[in-house]
């Protein structure tokens, strides 16, 4: 069983979420919601020191939240219905926040290559804000799940508007990590490009609700087609 402790990918911490063994005493719970963000695993179920926390969730989706006691989890990942584990690590929630444990990476990469290993299938938590914004703002968790063709390592993203100057530009996002930003409501185009590049990896179009709260999950693989091909994948969460 692959084990991490406390971090993954840096600027993630390794989502999950809790059952009933943690070690917190308070009486307010943490908040979690799973997400897919593997574009070849196929569904799959999480699990928090053994007990299923959600089951069959399909690619580039996320679960309602779900409360759970603050505390210490071992959190694991299995394809849907299987008993494989697909990775496990020790997660901690602190009471009455909120929080996305993703699943992202490859279920299958090619090993025998380096660039191939750090894309492996992991588990990142991403400790968010889903309070609604005021006026006519929107809340967008970018997260950084898209993996490169193989043969090429995954790099930082900057994550923008395609005019020049973008009225929006939130640049160097590392795998794996996630970045809250507030942006104007209403129809908005944003791009995914290599850090630094005019290499453009992803482009969305969507519509906005003020007010509200998005994850903006750069999902999909290089190169891939159908429901794996690169975009922007924009998923509302419940406010709080």
């Amino acid at each position: 069983m692959k084990r991490l402790i406390f971090g993954v990918l840096g600027a993630f911490a390794l989502f999950g979420c809790g059952g009933g063994g943690g070690g917190g005493s308070t009486a307010k719970p943490a908040h979690i919601a799973y997400v897919n963000a593997s574009p070849d695993a196929g569904n799959l179920d999480f699990y928090s020191n053994g007990v299923s926390k959600a089951s069959g969730v399909t690619f580039g989706t996320a679960t309602a939240f779900s409360d759970v006691k603050a505390g210490d989890y071992d959190v694991s990942v299995t394809p849907a219905g299987g008993s494989e584990v697909l990775w496990s690590e020790t997660e901690t929630y602190t009471a009455d926040e909120d929080y996305v444990s993703v699943a992202l990476g490859l279920r299958n990469p090619d090993l025998t290559q380096d660039t191939e290993r750090e894309k492996r299938l992991v588990i990142a938590l991403g400790n968010i804000d889903r309070t609604a914004p005021t006026g006519s703002r929107t809340r967008l968790l970018i997260v950084h799940t898209f993996v490169r063709k193989s043969g090429f390592s995954t790099p930082s993203i900057d994550f923008r508007n395609p005019e020049d100057p973008p009225v929006v530009n939130t640049t160097d996002i590392d795998f794996g990590a996630t970045r809250s930003i507030d942006v104007d409501s209403g129809s908005q185009t944003f791009e995914v490009r290599q850090n630094g590049t005019d290499q453009v990896f992803a482009a969305a179009t969507t519509t906005l609700d003020a007010g509200s709260v998005y994850l903006a999950l750069v999902s999909g693989q290089e190169d891939a087609t159908g429901a794996s091909a690169p975009t922007i994948r924009f998923v509302k969460l419940a406010t709080r």
